[in-house]
């Protein structure tokens, strides 16, 4: 209930719209229903697997957000009609991308000796792209009754020239200073690695 409450708030805040807010809450809720039968079907409920619900949230969550800015700008580049099926394409690649990375993290876990961690790894994979199967079908049956209008508001601070200037100015950011990104990364990466002998494990039971 809290996640939810926290998603519905969030939505609302992006979109300022109450059809963005019930399509985000019924792209989560769809997510999370598949995730949880993957965990059943492959896995066992755990410890691990109660981290499945707010992962699937705040990936479908993500995505609709995405798709919800995506449409609002394309209504204006290319009109109504076309606005649907131009955002859809525009995201349908990185978003597989993004959602198949993280999938690949999970099924990672598949090698490990501790069974609980191994079925969890297959079942997390599994339910993060099936999480991004049921937001495109979702948003792709959307964007056949709704336009963006009803979906996000141009006064939205997701649609906000403020946001993009802050976006942009991030890009160019990277673009004209790799080596200095670089340098974050590897820096943030050293630090990361130092804590991990600070990592106290605990036991895991199928």
């Amino acid at each position: 209930p809290v996640t939810y409450a926290l998603v519905l708030g969030l939505m609302f805040y992006f979109t300022r719209r109450f059809a963005g807010v019930v399509l985000a809450t019924i792209n989560a809720t769809v997510a999370v229903v598949f995730g949880m039968a993957m965990v059943v079907a492959f896995s066992s409920l755990n410890n691990l697997s109660t981290i499945m619900p707010p992962l699937l949230m705040v990936l479908s969550v993500a995505t609709v957000t995405h798709f919800l800015t995506e449409y609002a700008r394309n209504t204006h580049l290319v009109g109504a009609d076309q606005a649907g099926r131009q955002s859809l394409r525009e995201l349908l690649v990185p978003a597989f991308l993004c959602e198949l990375t993280t999938a690949v993290g999970f099924v990672s876990f598949s090698v490990s000796r501790i069974p609980a961690l191994r079925e969890f790894g297959v079942a997390a994979s599994l339910a993060v792209m099936g999480a991004f199967a049921t937001s495109f079908l979702v948003l792709a049956v959307t964007v056949r009754w709704y336009g963006a209008d009803r979906l996000i508001s141009t006064k939205a601070i997701a649609t906000s020239e403020r946001v993009e200037r802050v976006v942009g100015r991030y890009t160019e950011l990277v673009i004209r200073r790799p080596r200095t990104m670089l340098a974050a990364m590897v820096v943030l990466s050293v630090v990361a690695a130092v804590g991990l002998p600070l990592l106290m494990l605990g036991s895991f039971q199928s």
